[in-house]
């Protein structure tokens, strides 16, 4: 019994005097705390510069592989190389330096690029922004700022030790599929799109098939460009122009209004490369009136919408060469291409039948066919590309069976007052053998006019 209460008492005793020891023990203060975690810290600190010193190496191909981008980021600081740069005249760059023949692979065009825009971007910051600058580089040199070796162009190697006991990840090639969508390129423009509204003073001779005219009018006319174009061999040229103008008749009694220039010319042709600027060539020019005309004080009108209308079409070739004055490569001031069409066709219709006879249709007839040959000529003059705002556009078309001949010509002059007005001269003669004037005679018809209005262009 004396030895369970002997043994009871002794274990009474220890669990007092452990209770007594923890209570004796004091607690930590914050500052040992604190000292522990920036113990802890720096140790890591230490181990990550001991890993990045040793074991890293930077594999990359970037900016990063170049040191001296980090002066982007630096103090702003005065830098000798950028003023030896533009002050010296056989400045060669840090990595030129280095007497050595160049290899396959020598980096030291690629290192000389760099430094030579790194050295103008802080030079324009010294000249721009001198306020900024806080020291000098013999400030920073001094103080061992700068790594030595980072004036070698040879990667930095060291001995691998931890990256060794790593296994490499293996990277799996994934392939997915990729769709490709393919766009057929637009080989249709636009080259011009032009409408323009004027006030003319119109005169035509006193042998035109209209008629004698001399007065003021407002005209209207609208000119369209299509062109198809596959950069290979095949053009395919679309023009449609399109012009109306009326006029007031003073002293004609059966009407107030006269249509003066009144017609629709449409012209087409398909061209395939032979050489240089050469093309074979099939071309088709179409004219017509758009409102009928009458002399004056008269009531027989002497030309109608399709009275007449003609068509041609011709097989032969396309002269479209280039010029190169003033020493360029390619003038655009003068643009000219002729059509020699050896074998033609031409149609004429004649809707009125009291005008067919008029218009060289014999017999009771509307229409007449013939074949011959024929030459057109077209083209467009801009002084210098546009140095001086005048424009010269003409058109020459010349048909004959070797019986007769029928000819016109188009010459528009235009002066560029302001962007949207304008002044032009027209000057179009025509000769149509076929037609038989009363004293059993040909004439020449000219119609002259001269217009100020407003033209505006969808295509510059």
């Amino acid at each position: 019994m004396k030895k369970y209460l002997l043994l009871s008492l002794f274990l009474i005793a220890t669990s007092w005097s452990l209770a007594q020891n923890r209570r004796a023990k004091s607690q930590p203060t914050p500052e040992q705390y604190t000292d522990a975690i920036v113990s802890k810290y720096t140790d890591s600190l230490a181990v990550l510069t001991d890993f990045y010193n040793h074991t890293w190496t930077y594999k990359g191909k970037d900016e990063l592989r170049n040191p001296f981008y980090y002066r982007l980021f630096f103090t702003p600081t005065l830098y000798s190389s950028p003023i030896k740069q533009k002050m010296d005249n056989d400045w060669t760059g840090l990595y030129n330096r280095i007497s050595r023949p160049y290899s396959l692979l020598d980096t030291r065009d690629l290192q000389l690029h760099r430094d030579s825009a790194l050295n103008n971007m802080f030079a324009n910051f010294y000249l721009n922004y001198p306020q900024y600058i806080t020291m000098m580089e013999t400030t920073v040199t001094q103080t061992e700022g700068f790594r030595k070796e980072a004036s070698n162009t040879a990667p930095i190697k060291h001995e691998v030790t931890l990256a060794q006991q790593i296994k490499p990840v293996v990277s799996q090639e994934v392939v997915e599929p990729v769709k490709v969508t393919s766009h057929r390129p637009n080989f249709w423009k636009f080259t011009r799109h032009n409408y323009s509204l004027t006030f003319t003073q119109n005169h035509r001779s006193k042998y035109h098939a209209s008629g004698h005219l001399d007065n003021f009018q407002a005209e209207s006319a609208a000119l369209y460009t299509l062109v198809y174009n596959n950069q290979k061999r095949i053009t395919f040229n679309n023009t449609l122009d399109i012009l109306l103008g009326f006029a007031s008749q003073k002293g004609d009694t059966l009407r107030k209004y006269s249509p003066t220039n009144n017609r629709i010319v449409m012209g087409n042709s398909l061209l395939i490369k032979a050489i240089k600027s050469w093309n074979y060539s099939l071309s088709l020019n179409s004219r017509t009136g758009i409102w009928p005309t009458y002399p004056f004080n008269r009531r027989g009108a002497t030309s109608d919408f399709m009275s007449p209308f003609t068509s041609n079409l011709g097989i032969g070739m396309n002269y479209n060469p280039t010029f190169k004055p003033y020493g360029a490569k390619k003038d655009k001031s003068f643009t000219f291409s002729a059509t020699f069409s050896v074998l033609s066709y031409d149609y004429k219709f004649v809707a009125r039948k009291n005008l067919a006879a008029h218009n060289g249709v014999k017999g009771d007839h509307h229409h007449a066919e013939t074949f011959g040959s024929t030459v057109t000529f077209r083209g467009r003059w801009i002084p210098k590309g546009g140095a001086y705002p005048i424009t010269w556009d003409y058109n020459i078309y010349y048909f004959s069976n070797y019986e007769r001949i029928d000819t016109w010509m188009t010459n528009i002059i235009g002066l560029k007052l302001t962007k949207h007005l304008t002044s032009q001269f027209q000057f179009n003669p025509s000769f149509y053998d076929s037609r038989i004037k009363k004293d059993g005679k040909r004439h020449i018809e000219i119609t002259q006019t001269l217009t100020l209005g407003f033209t505006y262009s969808f295509i510059k």
